[in-house]
């Protein structure tokens, strides 16, 4: 009785918060878009949204979700297999199109942290380690040093500054994602409308697309972290001990190329107790604290490795606090978006990480008590940044490929140059990932609301409670609607799962029976 009780709150604590976040998100989605051209600054600007374009938008996917459904009463099991199969390459061999002609036409070399990176990288493999000295990139940012070691294995294949390569693996990455997404729901469902539904909807995450030539974390953390998801229903399913050690190397790999994957970790140890309560099995309570084991004890190699070679001594770089800092900053009518507040105070005062962080501890006490002070002021700034960050639909995917795009311009007629530097084209991509943000939103919602039930096994909600962890760290770090790209990418194959069991609802509260 105490472990169904347990069961239960557990359950009810996930569909009562992700159903609230995204009836929130619902509600704006239909009002408004936040909006950044790609030849403008960073500042999200409100755009009225179309209403009607996104409710039809996910009008057409429920109906097609219907006609699926139709059809698995109609056709052979055998028909359905092959179906399937084809949808799967089809929506691969898409995505693969796509992502490969994205990297190949837009050539240009990265600028800021992708130029770290994938310079530091190169720096390294020939002996220079400038960048780990005082008042370096790594010494002021160590937490990227997971990356750069990921990045320097790959050039030790394929040479020195050889972003092109990094690129072609984010491609094939984003390929892989679509067929992960896909093995995750073959595993937690028989139903073939939840696993066709899901190949046509992927074809168009246009984000996914954009994000491949960006020499960067995003696309490695989101495939490493659907693996780890995978790994993680396989063992729930059949109990192989080697998918516990799927899950440990997935995880570590998704926190080295991204550190914000911890909150990947904090949902699978959340989950991983819930089991173990539930089942007694203890096995998942060990992958689960042998993944954030070993992904403190890789980053801990990486940084004494990095000492052995450059005769640095490593450092903890700035404060934690400084990002919590500028997130409770308003700059210019933006709410909480990265400033560099935290580096202009640490070069201000000559490289002092203490002092650095006892002056964001008193931005932070300073800005908490402005909260204090005024609640709907600390409302609207709140709201403000949520939104800024959840409510733009192609997550600065476009914007973040323009970089210096000035300087080397696409050729001229191009749909790259157009897209780029006239507006009405830019747009039409931007209102066709307005309705498929609608369309995914609506589907997480329908996801807490039907498909999370006292019956489903703990871990098959792993990529859910990670969505909505990372929805509060959004509120207390430093924004960017980039940081928001992995957990959408994540929703596709959840918001499909949502749209077949409220169509299945639907059919049996009208049939008066079980569907």
């Amino acid at each position: 009785m105490k472990t169904e009780k347990i069961r239960s709150l557990a359950y009810g604590v996930v569909k009562v918060t992700g159903a609230g976040i995204f009836f929130y998100l619902i509600y704006y989605s239909l009002r408004y878009s936040q909006y950044i051209f790609p030849q403008a600054r960073e500042f999200p600007i409100d755009m009225r949204d179309n209403p009607e374009r996104n409710i039809l938008a996910a009008g057409i996917f429920f109906a097609a979700v219907l006609v699926l459904l139709h059809l698995e009463k109609k056709l052979t099991k055998r028909c359905m297999i092959w179906i399937e199969r084809v949808f799967l390459c089809v929506s691969m061999l898409w995505m693969a199109c796509c992502c490969f002609w994205w990297i190949s036409a837009l050539d240009r070399q990265p600028v800021g942290d992708q130029a770290f990176i994938y310079g530091g990288a190169s720096y390294f493999l020939e002996g220079q380690y400038s960048f780990l000295g005082n008042g370096g990139y790594c010494e002021i940012y160590p937490h990227q040093l997971g990356l750069i070691a990921f990045v320097e294995l790959l050039f030790l294949i394929f040479g020195t500054y050889n972003y092109f390569a990094y690129q072609i693996m984010c491609a094939s990455m984003a390929v892989g994602i679509v067929f992960l997404g896909y093995c995750l729901l073959k595993e937690q469902t028989d139903i073939f409308a939840i696993r066709a539904a899901y190949c046509l909807l992927m074809m168009g995450c246009v984000p996914l697309v954009c994000y491949t030539s960006w020499v960067y974390g995003e696309v490695p953390s989101v495939f490493f972290s659907m693996l780890a998801a995978w790994f993680a229903v396989k063992w729930e399913s059949g109990r192989s001990k080697g998918w516990l050690a799927g899950i440990v190397a997935a995880c570590v790999m998704a926190v080295l190329v991204r550190k914000n994957s911890m909150i990947l970790l904090i949902a699978l140890c959340l989950l991983a107790a819930v089991h173990m309560i539930c089942y007694r099995r203890w096995q998942i309570g060990l992958a689960a604290l042998l993944s954030v084991l070993c992904s403190f004890l890789a980053y801990q190699g990486i940084y004494k490795m990095y000492e052995i070679r450059s005769g640095f001594e490593h450092h903890d770089g700035l404060p934690v606090n400084s990002w919590i800092a500028m997130g409770m900053m308003e700059q210019e009518g933006r709410c909480g978006w990265y400033n560099n507040l935290g580096k202009d105070v640490l070069y201000s005062l000559e490289l002092d990480y203490e002092a650095t962080e006892a002056v964001m501890d008193s931005y932070i006490e300073e800005r908490m008590e402005a909260f204090k002070n005024d609640p709907a002021y600390a409302r609207w700034f709140f709201k403000r940044k949520i939104l800024s960050q959840w409510s733009e639909p192609l997550y600065q995917s476009i914007y973040f490929s323009a970089d210096n795009l000035k300087n080397n311009r696409p050729e001229q007629g191009s749909f790259l140059e157009r897209l780029y530097f006239v507006p009405e084209v830019h747009d039409r991509i931007f209102h066709f990932a307005e309705a498929m943000q609608f369309l995914v939103y609506f589907g997480m919602l329908l996801y807490y609301l039907f498909a999370l039930r006292r019956d489903t096994l703990p871990l098959a909600g792993l990529l859910a409670v990670t969505i909505i962890g990372g929805f509060f760290f959004s509120i207390l770090w430093e924004a960017k609607a980039r940081y928001i790209f992995p957990y959408y990418v994540m929703m596709y194959p959840l918001a499909v799962i949502g749209y077949v069991r409220a169509a299945q609802q639907m059919k049996s509260l009208l049939g008066g029976r079980k569907f």
